[in-house]
């Protein structure tokens, strides 16, 4: 399921809402409270989808989220990645 490019796998059939919480639960159980996380995503609805299902979870954690929206490739891929 982790690639080379982070997180694969066919939307809303391996990658469900349910999994993008979850994911984002998981990870930002790893982070220090109040930890601070960007995210991104194509233009794509399925995306926003997904997105918003990981800021969920993020949240649920107790982690700040910053919402960049669709953002330019180019533009989000100069920010720091974990």
């Amino acid at each position: 399921m982790f690639g080379q490019r982070g997180v694969s796998g066919l939307a809303n059939v391996d990658i469900t809402p349910e999994f993008a919480v979850k994911l984002g639960a998981a990870y930002a159980s790893t982070l220090k409270p109040g930890a601070q996380v960007m995210v991104s995503r194509d233009q794509r609805s399925i995306s926003r989808m997904v997105s918003r299902s990981l800021i969920s979870g993020l949240m649920s954690v107790g982690v700040n989220v910053q919402n960049l929206e669709a953002t330019a490739l180019p533009l989000s891929g100069s920010l720091p990645r974990l």
